[in-house]
């Protein structure tokens, strides 16, 4: 049930449970005394650039590090690439390339 509650909520979201009696330590506290659930992605792993989405790589990127990228930028690190990982939300990603 918890896991069809946070796929509804944003993805910075978590949900705690505790009991009534440490609800206070838990709000108002940095050392709750509850469990956290929170929503975590899948974690994709590409040994190529076939099957991923390119487009959202992109603008993920884009996004991530406030530029634009160079036209030619996955064609130029596809002979290259050894692993791209990547969530399934395309909210992260890491680009293993060999120089």
């Amino acid at each position: 049930r918890l896991f069809n509650l946070l796929a509804d909520l944003p993805d910075d979201s978590s949900i705690v449970v505790t009991s009534p009696s440490s609800i206070l330590q838990e709000l108002f506290t940095f050392h709750g005394s509850g469990t956290i659930f929170q929503q975590r992605d899948r974690i994709l792993s590409f040994d190529s650039l076939e099957g991923v989405d390119c487009n959202r790589l992109q603008q993920l990127l884009c996004r991530s590090f406030g530029m634009q990228l160079k036209k030619n930028y996955f064609q130029y690190i596809a002979p290259k690439l050894l692993r791209l990982y990547v969530s399934e939300r395309y909210s992260f990603a890491a680009i293993v390339t060999k120089e």
